[in-house]
């Protein structure tokens, strides 16, 4: 469902950025309505009550799918190997997701108990909810502005903002590198998937669109990993410089110009 609404979102060239945005906002807003109102709903009716809430909420989505243009088609495989080594826009994806959705959030929570352990659960919670917020609040700004300059150019742009906000995490300025972070990736969301229309064009665009969610749930699964043994045994501006480096190497590798195939 979520390539599939990426390749909805990316079907015509011409303001893709702006859809992927205000696509990312809208889902976005149903993780953060469900994690309050199911919270709530089960404590209150108990957990199968939620379940047939969200069967309820399903249902709904049905008429507005059938609605969906259906374009014009055509076939989504290309010649070649079904699988072969990464692009570039592949190795970002992945080094997105093992930075953003994993060193960083699986670190936040460890920093944070370390810094103040009374509320530490409390800051960590409201800077983790704080993401999707930012996604809904500034996922149509951000494809807005990438009309404007370019989702490639913005892409790494936001990436190297990034890099620079986990920098401050691993040199002690954990909130304001915490919330700087968040905010960036609530702006970053909307890009991958125009960047990667752009860049694979005509039928290998879906399958661009799926090699690029694959590899950053990869990161985003290898992330809090990498982050549960590594901590224990660096210094976090040891652990959070290494990972902004190679989220800025990755970055501006993209931004390289692609050979001639």
């Amino acid at each position: 469902m979520n390539i599939a609404t990426q390749a909805l979102a990316t079907a015509e060239p011409q303001g893709a950025a702006r859809r992927s945005g205000k696509s990312r906002a809208i889902i976005s807003a149903g993780p953060m309505v469900g994690l309050l109102g199911g919270a709530g709903l089960a404590d209150w009716a108990g957990p199968q009550a939620v379940f047939l809430a969200l069967a309820a909420v399903a249902l709904l989505a049905l008429p507005f799918a059938w609605r969906l243009p259906a374009g014009g088609g055509g076939p989504v495989k290309t010649p070649g190997p079904r699988f072969a080594l990464p692009a570039r826009l592949d190795v970002w994806s992945f080094v997105q997701g093992f930075a953003l959705d994993g060193i960083f959030i699986l670190g936040l929570s460890v920093l944070a108990a370390r810094a103040m352990p009374e509320g530490a659960v409390l800051a960590a919670g409201a800077a983790l909810a704080l993401r999707y917020l930012a996604e809904v609040v500034l996922g149509p700004p951000g494809g807005a502005l990438a009309e404007r300059v370019g989702a490639a150019r913005l892409l790494v742009l936001l990436s190297l903002a990034s890099a620079a906000g986990l920098l401050l995490i691993g040199f002690g300025a954990l909130w304001t590198g915490a919330v700087l972070v968040v905010l960036l990736r609530g702006l970053l969301q909307p890009l991958p998937a125009p960047v990667a229309a752009a860049a694979f064009p005509g039928p290998g665009r879906v399958p661009a669109l799926a090699r690029l969610a694959t590899w950053r749930d990869l990161g985003a699964g290898l992330g809090p990993l990498a982050a549960g043994l590594l901590l224990p045994v660096l210094e976090p501006w040891l652990l959070y410089g290494g990972t902004a480096l190679v989220l800025a190497v990755a970055a501006l590798a993209v931004a390289l110009p692609r050979r001639p195939v």
